[in-house]
């Protein structure tokens, strides 16, 4: 039988598998029912933290009756309602095909409530030390599902964004090209042609023993 406990910590029980449950009230459903959330331990001073850390993360929240929403169902209905109103078609179309690719396939059946960072950071490093997919694509899918569960937050669909917490990989930036000689030719007979830019710099070789590159300075 549940132990009641003073008015907002909840309820606490111990389950006919050993196990010891808390739970707390979420919100209510269209007939008034309540909506619960749990968590489980195997002792209950093992629980006591786990529901303290339940209570904090819900504490002001009146969850909708939406709460079985899927986050599969969430992306559409995000990017039917936010990002269509508010975006470029062609960044819309990216999201997308983020969405489409890499969030549906690992994440699109969970429930919104379901995710947490743990599952979320899981996602990430499969995407990399599975899949292969570089830097800047973990980082982009990251900026989509962020965005979207920020909004689920605002419209108290989850207590808070899972995003927050999760370690992104470096960001990745383009390695500077170095003309070599051949090239170096191509672009000092561009520039004879147009006065512009001959009149506004000129160009200065620098070679050391590991590399050569060009630096333009401007014209004195």
């Amino acid at each position: 039988m549940a132990k009641r406990r003073a008015s907002g910590e909840g309820s606490v029980s111990k389950r006919a598998d050993g196990r010891w449950e808390g739970r707390i009230i979420i919100g209510r459903k269209e007939n008034g029912r309540p909506i619960y959330k749990s968590v489980l331990a195997k002792t209950q001073k093992e629980l006591m933290p786990k529901l303290r850390k339940l209570r904090e993360d819900y504490e002001g929240i009146e969850l909708t009756p939406e709460k079985d929403l899927t986050l599969a169902a969430w992306m559409e209905r995000w990017l039917r309602e936010y990002a269509e109103t508010t975006l470029r078609p062609g960044t819309v179309k990216g999201y997308r095909s983020v969405n489409r690719c890499y969030l549906i396939p690992s994440l699109g059946e969970k429930r919104l409530l379901q995710l947490n960072t743990e599952m979320i950071q899981r996602v990430y490093n499969e995407m990399q030390s599975v899949k292969g997919l570089s830097n800047e694509t973990v980082r982009g899918a990251h900026m989509v599902l962020h965005e979207a569960l920020e909004a689920a937050v605002h419209e108290h669909l989850i207590p808070r964004n899972p995003t927050n917490g999760t370690t992104l990989p470096k960001k990745e930036y383009a390695q500077k090209q170095i003309l070599n000689n051949e090239q170096l030719d191509r672009f000092l007979q561009v520039i004879k042609t147009e006065p512009a830019w001959y009149d506004f710099f000129y160009t200065e070789i620098i070679e050391d023993a590991s590399f050569q590159s060009i630096r333009v300075i401007q014209w004195n």
